[in-house]
């Protein structure tokens, strides 16, 4: 079911969740059924002029909640069945998420006024570099 398009509300709430939502959704009125496989991320976002990220977090947020599984190069698949015990397979577990690759966002305020200063200096000195 690569075709599948979600209704997506117009909530506050973060996108993301909000696509989440839409797989469960749509998984409890039988629109998808165990193995369907989702549109690939870009097509998706595409589709409802979203960000690529935004749609990445949102079916990042449904393998959390146990509704789809991934696997690299071969799509997003929903689910079928209980959900794997990750935490029980030390080879599953033992893998590095590189689903997002975004860096975390500075909170201390002494490390954000040294970021500050190195970026004045550096664009202070900028025809010596």
């Amino acid at each position: 079911m690569t075709d599948w398009s979600p209704q997506l509300p117009s909530s506050s709430g973060p996108v993301y969740q909000s696509i989440a939502d839409a797989i469960a959704r749509d998984m409890e009125t039988g629109q998808l059924q165990s193995g369907d496989r989702l549109p690939p991320q870009r097509k998706l976002a595409n589709l409802l002029g979203l960000d690529f990220t935004t749609v990445s977090r949102g079916y990042k947020e449904a393998g959390r909640r146990g509704l789809v599984v991934s696997h690299v190069g071969k799509g997003t698949f929903i689910r079928g069945g209980a959900p794997d015990t990750q935490e029980n397979d030390p080879v599953r577990s033992a893998q590095i998420d590189l689903m997002m690759n975004l860096p975390p966002e500075p909170d201390d305020p002494d490390l954000i006024d040294r970021m500050r200063g190195g970026l004045a200096d550096v664009s202070a000195n900028m025809v010596s570099l």
